[in-house]
């Protein structure tokens, strides 16, 4: 039996993933957290340009804010952007004030939702960027869904509450452009993603050595892509107070150095490593096809910000930046389901080591700044703490989970290598037309019958498989809620 169309997720599957992104939003939240600063300076930001008093932004902030701005002032100011339709409306109803902690709350709260709407729009750009590469159209939807609902993207934007989508909107574009062979456009609108976090440049600067291999050009491009960010620090270097949101953001960049290898004059980063040889494989290759263009430069994307991340041990809700790449990587995969198996294990070995390293600041103060916590006025003591628990029961080394998580990470950077049946090489005969009564796999088909359908382009994830992938961010929320549940019952 030949199915003659892949299979798209359901109604019912979409929604799983928003389910989690409003359990999150109504139960966890930081407090304080960076997403309260981060709109309270965005609120500010506003405030200074139309009073005139923009050169002044980082010290008032340190003077006036729950802690001092730290980010470059256009990241501020496309959150800001964001922010004009509250800000007009509150304007009407007697002001928009950023140290009002009701006008706080109202643009905390609108900003959440704001944030979910731009997980939902980038799952779209996955989704075009798909159908640009020549996926068929369920393909594509998968992709965007393999995104979407990824615990490492609801955990990062949508529990801990971080705004990494932001960058994500203008990286997905910018691929868009690069695929089309317009290198320019990509780093005009690269040059807006690096501004917004500098972990962009990772997969920059490898993808421009990928595909212009004339140094001149290669300089013009890379000059392009950073010059945002060249041009915002000259002009930030000149306002009063940044001294001190410089010096805050400092560990950013000392991350590339605190892990390596040791020698007699000190370490060698191992993320420096990676980069490095990331980078030099993608001068030395050339693309043998369009095909192969489009793969390697997905997987170059992928693997130049995914080793990194893994070697210095990146804050778990900058993964996010990895995973629409790796989705669309996945989507095209014969192996798909296992990959989504593998991703899942990933998410819940790093999850459960982040909680044992950074202990109170992933822990159950997770639920403090949550809606349910503020409208019913409950707040949880921390006691039991994961970490404690973990503790109590000599389990709380989180080497063996980051070892475990690494492997994982590891062969799924090694199974999305090959190219062998991937969907990007498929030639467009074998592609049949969607039957206007498709038919599917059984139950009862057997390996070969499958593996005949993966070859006609005919791919079926299997409901388990969905459902595994969309449990994983439980394996965090659920005891979260447990241990939050169990005190409130106890006092």
């Amino acid at each position: 039996m030949t199915p003659t169309h892949v299979k798209e997720p359901t109604l019912f599957q979409w929604s799983l993933p928003l389910v989690s992104m409003f359990v999150g939003f109504f139960f966890f939240l930081r407090d304080p957290s960076d997403l309260i600063a981060t709109v309270q300076h965005s609120m500010l930001l506003l405030h200074c340009i139309f009073t005139g008093d923009f050169s002044s932004f980082y010290q008032i902030s340190i003077d006036t804010t729950i802690m001092p701005a730290m980010y470059s002032f256009f990241f501020y100011g496309l959150l800001s952007l964001l922010l004009l339709p509250l800000a007009g409306i509150l304007q009407i109803f007697g002001g928009f004030d950023y140290t009002n902690s009701l006008d706080i709350t109202i643009a905390l709260r609108y900003t959440q939702l704001v944030l979910i709407l731009l997980i939902c729009f980038t799952a779209y750009l996955v989704y075009k960027l798909s159908k640009h590469l020549g996926y068929r159209d369920g393909t594509a939807k998968w992709a965007a869904y393999l995104y979407m609902a990824s615990p490492l993207t609801i955990f990062a934007d949508a529990v801990f509450w971080q705004y990494d989508v932001v960058t994500l909107v203008f990286f997905i574009i910018a691929l868009g452009f690069y695929i089309n062979h317009d290198l320019t456009k990509f780093s005009l609108i690269m040059a807006i993603a690096i501004t917004c976090k500098m972990f962009a440049l990772f997969a920059f600067i490898p993808l421009i050595l990928f595909a212009e291999k004339r140094v001149v050009h290669i300089i013009k491009h890379l000059a392009i892509g950073v010059s945002l960010t060249a041009v915002s620090e000259l002009v930030a270097h000149k306002m009063k107070g940044y001294g001190v949101a410089k010096a805050l953001r400092s560990h950013l960049t000392d991350k590339l150095t605190d892990n390596g290898i040791a020698y007699s004059f000190g370490y060698v980063s191992l993320s420096l490593i990676a980069l490095a040889g990331i980078a030099i494989y993608a001068y030395m290759i050339t693309a043998k096809s369009e095909a192969d263009f489009k793969h390697q430069s997905l997987y170059i994307t992928f693997i130049s910000l995914a080793a990194p991340f893994a070697l210095f041990f990146a804050n778990t809700y900058w993964w996010i930046l990895v995973v629409p790449f790796g989705a669309i990587l996945i989507a095209g995969h014969p192996k798909v389901k296992e990959l989504m198996v593998l991703v899942s294990g990933f998410f819940v070995f790093l999850i459960i080591t982040s909680v044992l390293v950074f202990k109170y600041y992933m822990d159950q103060d997770m639920v403090n700044g949550g809606l349910f916590a503020k409208v019913f006025g409950v707040r949880y003591s921390g006691k039991p703490s994961f970490y404690s628990l973990a503790e109590s029961r000599n389990i709380a080394d989180p080497n063996v989970f980051y070892a475990f998580a690494l492997a994982l990470l590891f062969a799924v950077f090694v199974i999305l290598w090959k190219k062998t049946g991937h969907e990007l090489f498929l030639a467009p005969k074998e592609i049949p037309a969607v039957s206007d009564h498709p038919q599917e796999l059984s139950a009862t088909d057997s390996p070969e019958q499958s593996a005949t359908a993966y070859q006609t382009v005919v791919k079926l994830i299997p409901d388990s498989a969905v459902y595994l992938y969309n449990l994983a961010i439980y394996t965090y929320i659920l005891p979260s809620l447990l241990l939050f549940t169990r005190e409130l019952l106890l006092k």
